[in-house]
């Protein structure tokens, strides 16, 4: 397997370490069999407590979790250490929570991969849920592939009204073969999605610490452009939560900050595959992704914008249509994309943002991440 795209500090050693924060990395060596579950959480101890049910649910054992508490101030502290004096006698089962300061997700995953001993890294949201059987079946799958690989499957969105809970239709799935080309226009899967053997995250190294956003696109991607090999389970069901109150407003994941980010990822991912002499071969898909952080920088961030939209003319195929529906593109190509970004802005303040339908309806957290089980 080839080494990660982005480069590290001249002064560590990239042999069996990287950098991070923490100023060390984790052991290749893992305990055959052994999951460990790492969720990253901050302030979220209800929501927290579900998504650690949901992972004591599996079917499968033997499971550590580590939960990296990114310096709470409610009952996070509480609450690990309940489930680790729950489990202490747990057959196959434990729990171990870890303190640091507010420092961000990433610098907290990282944090779980160093402390993790399992032969499998499970990613988890501490505000998403995994369907039962998810581990079992993706486990199985990746201890039947000759190289170390990742093992992915389906899933939905769902979000809390009132009393109850909306599910919502399945979201993408990579089809393949060619999933670089798939993901590039940010057709992706939330992390929790995937299963990943130890080796593969030892290799390609750390999550990007100061990274502000795209910062799960970006570890993907990392995957995916060194072929690390994929395993589709389709009966392996995780659930992202989304939050309808939350209006869309012109500054939402918009920021300066944000926008550049995202920025970044397309420049190391240009660099990478210039280097590997594929370039021309995704430029198309490079091109498109520059396009679509171009309408999320179009009225907050005029000079990003600019910069984006000049990526795109250069990398795009003189042929290739922009990303979008007809209408879209059409509205666009009369008024310009910056004013069809504005008019769509003030139809959703006017009439409201509009959603999904939701496929269904359940009445407890548990039926959620059992929506899609036979």
């Amino acid at each position: 397997m080839k080494a990660p795209y982005f480069s590290l500090p001249s002064e560590m050693e990239t042999a069996g370490r990287a950098y991070t924060c923490h100023g060390r990395w984790m052991c290749r060596d893992g305990k055959p069999g052994l999951v460990s579950v790492i969720i990253p959480t901050y302030n979220r101890s209800q929501l927290l407590a579900e998504a650690i049910e949901s992972v004591w649910n599996q079917t499968y054992r033997p499971i550590e979790i580590l939960v990296i508490d990114d310096g709470s101030t409610d009952g996070t502290r509480e609450l690990v250490s309940g489930w680790c004096t729950r489990c202490a006698s747990a057959d196959g089962f434990t729990v171990r929570g870890f303190h640091q300061g507010n420092c961000g997700a990433p610098v907290a995953r990282n944090l779980g991969l160093i402390e993790s001993r399992g032969e499998f890294i499970q990613f988890l949201d501490s505000d998403d849920l995994l369907s039962p059987k998810k581990i079992e079946i993706q486990v199985r799958a990746l201890s039947s592939q000759e190289r170390p690989s990742l093992a992915y499957g389906s899933w939905r969105k769902f979000s809390s009204q009132g009393r109850q809970y909306l599910l919502f239709p399945q979201g993408y799935v990579f089809s393949g073969p060619d999933y670089l080309n798939e993901w590039l226009p940010m057709r992706g899967q939330p992390v929790h999605c995937f299963l990943w053997c130890r080796d593969v995250c030892v290799q390609q190294g750390p999550w990007i610490e100061d990274l502000a956003s795209d910062q799960d696109g970006e570890y993907l991607l990392r995957a995916l452009i060194s072929h690390v090999p994929l395993v589709h389970c389709s009966d392996s069901w995780s659930y992202w939560r989304v939050y309808l109150e939350r209006v869309p407003s012109i500054s939402s994941n918009n920021s300066e900050r944000s926008i550049n980010a995202r920025i970044r990822v397309c420049r190391l991912l240009e660099q990478e595959l210039k280097a590997r002499g594929d370039l021309d071969r995704y430029r198309n898909g490079l091109a498109q992704r520059y396009y679509l952080i171009a309408r999320r920088a179009a009225l907050s961030q005029p000079s990003l914008f600019s910069m984006c939209m000049h990526e795109y003319h250069r990398l795009r195929h003189p042929r290739q249509p922009a990303p979008g529906s007809l209408a879209h593109r059409l509205t666009a190509m009369l008024i310009g994309l910056q004013h069809k970004e504005a008019l769509s802005h003030m139809w959703s303040l006017c009439f409201g943002y509009r959603r999904e339908r939701a496929v269904g309806v359940v009445n407890t957290i548990d039926k959620v991440s059992t929506f899609d089980v036979d």
